[in-house]
């Protein structure tokens, strides 16, 4: 079982990391990592029937119905990718529901998070394109978005930064590497999100720590970096001022129908556009009110648990998985589809308040 545990976090890992790589693999080298959500599905069902003698934990199986029946009212939709996103997050929901967590899954989930990052970026870095563009100035380079690169980055900091302080000084000299590389290369691809979602998750962690210096330091770094961002980015004002269109659009179809549209791929079929680049006017227009409150309410509960009742009390593990999904789920508020990202932030946002329940059992357990 601690086996079969071992490879649905690798199959998550990279489930988790596909959206953001696999346009560059597939132009690249010709890896299509479609298939690992077919692999890490069978791997769900399989754990979930396997763990059929413990019992399930009743509200989380209350609120997945709940998702459910959310999305299946939703009855115009079409067969898109949207559509098949979301059934792939439910079934990779499905070992979560007897809110059982192993340390061997989280590990192994965590490993392949960094390795797989640091290959995708050896892919990268090693490509000679890179130095035949000024890609700060593009929106497009080498088959892969910027902000798909500068999110897989911005996992990899808090990988980092998280595991600094228990390891030896050797470990600590190549994290302090690592955490300058990809910090570069979230400067690199000139996107703002991922980096304003990185130091936003890093000081509310500095603040609540009581690390003050610490804290200061990071702001003014995150600060300058932004500014950097903005100065050599020609088009920015062009963006700013696209995505207030692309809002107006998605809030002219929201006042016409306040419930939501109940048709997945429903912005894209009115405006032409893919998406609207905003997670809750995305999952307004596409699905309903309801299927947004359900999930922007689990959400708060999430960062409140993790920030306050158990800020001190969450192990390291725990909190970098929160915190990767918290970073997403930002990074959708700027420039991601956010229907087609629900394959990703259903289990991250399952496996969040996994880590929260088992941190509150475990104090309980102290007492």
């Amino acid at each position: 079982m601690q086996l079969v545990w071992a490879l649905f976090g690798v199959a998550l890992a990279i489930s988790i990391s596909t959206p953001f790589v696999n346009q560059y693999l597939q132009e690249a080298i010709g890896l299509n990592l479609g298939f690992v959500y077919i692999l890490s599905s069978l791997l769900a069902i399989f754990i979930f029937a396997l763990q059929c003698r413990r019992p399930i934990n009743l509200k989380y199986f209350i609120l997945l119905c709940l998702l459910i029946i959310t999305f299946v009212i939703n009855i115009n939709s079409d067969l898109t990718n949207g559509f098949i996103s979301v059934l792939i997050g439910f079934t990779l929901c499905l070992p979560f529901l007897q809110n059982h967590l192993p340390a061997i899954f989280s590990k192994s989930l965590v490993i392949t998070l960094f390795l797989f990052a640091c290959f995708f970026f050896s892919l990268i870095t090693t490509d000679s394109r890179l130095l035949e563009l000024i890609y700060l100035n593009t929106r497009m380079a080498m088959g892969n978005s910027p902000i798909s690169i500068a999110i897989i980055a911005a996992i990899s900091v808090l990988i980092c930064t998280y595991h600094f302080s228990s390891v030896n000084n050797f470990k600590k000299i190549l994290l302090v590497f690592f955490i300058m590389f990809f910090i570069a290369a979230i400067l690199y691809s000139g996107s703002r999100g991922p980096l304003l979602a990185l130091f936003a998750i890093l000081s509310l962690q500095l603040a609540r720590s009581g690390k003050v210096i610490m804290l200061s330091i990071t702001s003014v770094l995150g600060s300058l970096s932004a500014l950097f961002i903005l100065s050599i980015r020609e088009n920015h004002n062009d963006s700013s001022s696209s995505r207030i269109n692309l809002y107006q659009e998605a809030f002219k179809i929201v006042s016409e129908s306040p419930l939501g549209g109940f048709h997945i791929g429903k912005y894209t079929y009115l405006t032409g556009k893919p998406f609207p680049h905003n997670f809750f006017l995305e999952i307004w227009v596409d699905f309903n009110v309801f299927f947004l409150f359900i999930i922007l309410s689990l959400t708060l509960y999430v960062i409140y648990q993790r920030y306050t009742t158990l800020h001190k009390k969450v192990n390291i593990r725990s909190k970098l998985m929160i915190d990767i999904y918290i970073l997403i789920f930002i990074c959708c508020q700027m420039s991601l589809p956010s229907t087609e990202m629900l394959r990703v932030l259903l289990p991250l946002l399952f496996i969040s308040m996994c880590c929260i329940s088992n941190e509150k059992l475990n104090v309980k357990g102290l007492k």
